[in-house]
């Protein structure tokens, strides 16, 4: 038993063999990648940069901006002047910044600064940059008593070398091809926690016929002219599409829970995703958002809810997306165990794609490069690669793009199959899968539709 004076343990590891090798507990993982990514650190691409830049001039100073991050990018965001802090620390952690006095201030600066987040975790203002303040608390309190609060993007946006989404050459057809059952994922509920979802969608092919949720608000539709796509239009309406080809029966809601420029923080994602669990009651989430870490600090409202929050409800699959940064290092909620993380592949789905992560913590890869799927209709006008400003007409309703994203909903759509097939829940299905997926000689393990 820990006493109150202690520091908590970060995550006990290494992680299960599922995720396919050895290693050393995730936060010594993260620390090595983070110093091996200084030392061989290569130039960010210039889409890499324009992303960043998306997120500072939405969020502006509430979040960290690195001297330099024009020419040398951003590798994590977090909401500048806060720290998440366990419960037990709160009142230390404020004593250590010497944001308190005496015990008079002590209650006054607690009501002034501190808001719960979830069960034994709350949301501290230190008015002060927080690397400075995470290397002084834990100096004095030790690892895990408090950690950043980690801005999560969709990842095909999230500083990654995936594509900007295409208009399909002529003829293409939607991809994945249409399950050998049709019945495939009858009776699963699956919860895609996005963009929300383009409202003529389900008009627009079979396949997309009975999603449901929250309204797409980056279509813009003016009074004259096609629709205006904003940058991450569509995102997750392609998701329900890939996820709808693979489990053609499964009840798919689509949320809308990130920011036009597609990221949200831990602490407003996390009670928003159970809020959303209590409401639509899913047997799988796909989610193709994270968020790397500083100096190996784990995220830790995202551990609350795999560590406590998953196991309560039993049977839940959470499946997320590996992330587009080319690299090892770990990529949060995906690199969590129970988490199920899902790298992709090239489009000849022979190797692993140029900008996949990848690692011992990356569960299963899939096709996730040029597919084509559902998309809204209207212009599209490029903000990331080398094209700025191009102007793209997407008239059939469908788009050819690239991801984790998008391999991510090919593994969740295969559970919801497994789910109705076998009759078993989301975790026992996502994890057969994955166990029986073949293991491919230097791509690792690979499941396809």
């Amino acid at each position: 038993m820990t006493s109150r004076d202690e520091p908590p343990a970060q995550e006990p590891g290494p992680r299960p063999a599922r995720g396919g090798g050895p290693g050393g507990p995730p936060q010594d993982e993260d620390r090595r990648a983070a110093r091996r990514r200084r030392r061989d650190r290569r130039p960010p691409t210039l889409q890499q940069i324009r992303q960043a830049g998306l997120v500072i001039a939405y969020h502006g100073a509430q979040v960290n901006q690195p001297a330099g991050w024009g020419d040398d990018g951003v590798d994590t965001f977090y909401r500048e002047e806060h720290l998440v802090v366990r419960d037990d620390y709160v009142d230390r952690v404020l004593q250590v910044l010497d944001l308190v006095d005496t015990n008079r201030d002590l209650a006054r600066e607690r009501e002034r600064r501190v808001r719960g987040v979830v069960d034994g975790l709350h949301l501290v203002r230190i008015d002060r940059p927080v690397e400075g303040a995470l290397a002084q608390v834990t100096e004095r309190l030790g690892i895990g008593v408090a950690a950043p609060d980690y801005l999560l993007s969709i990842t095909v946006g999230g500083f990654c070398p995936a594509s900007e989404p295409e208009v399909p050459p002529v003829g293409s057809p939607p991809w994945p091809p249409p399950a050998a059952d049709p019945t495939a994922g009858d009776g699963v509920r699956v919860l895609i926690p996005d963009t929300g979802l383009d409202p003529t969608a389900s008009t627009t092919y079979s396949w997309l016929q009975g999603l449901t949720g929250d309204v797409d608000t980056r279509i813009e539709i003016p009074r004259s002219g096609p629709h205006v796509l904003r940058p991450y239009s569509g995102h997750g309406t392609f998701i329900a599409g890939v996820l709808r080809r693979v489990a053609p029966m499964a009840t798919v809601i689509v949320r809308d829970i990130f920011s036009p420029v597609g990221t949200a923080f831990e602490t407003d994602l996390i009670p928003e995703l159970v809020d959303l669990i209590a409401l639509d009651q899913p047997d799988v989430i796909s989610l193709s958002a994270g968020t790397t870490v500083l100096n190996g600090t784990l995220p830790l409202v995202l551990q609350w809810f795999q560590n406590d929050y998953l196991p309560a409800v039993g049977g839940l699959a959470l499946i997320a997306a590996a992330g587009n940064n080319a690299s090892c290092e770990r990529f949060y909620p995906a690199a969590f165990d129970p988490v199920f993380a899902v790298g992709a592949l090239d489009a000849a789905q022979s190797q692993r794609a140029p900008y996949s992560n990848y690692g011992s913590w990356v569960d299963v890869l899939a096709p996730g490069t040029e597919l084509v799927n559902a998309f809204p209709t209207g212009t599209y006008t490029t903000t990331e690669t080398s094209s700025r400003g191009q102007v793209r007409n997407f008239t059939t309703g469908l788009a050819r793009w690239s991801g984790t994203s998008f391999a991510t909903p090919i593994l969740a759509g295969l559970t919801a199959a497994r789910m109705s097939a076998a009759q078993v829940d989301g975790q026992t299905a996502a994890q057969y899968l994955v166990s029986n997926a073949p293991v491919v000689q230097g791509v690792g393990r690979v499941l396809l539709p």
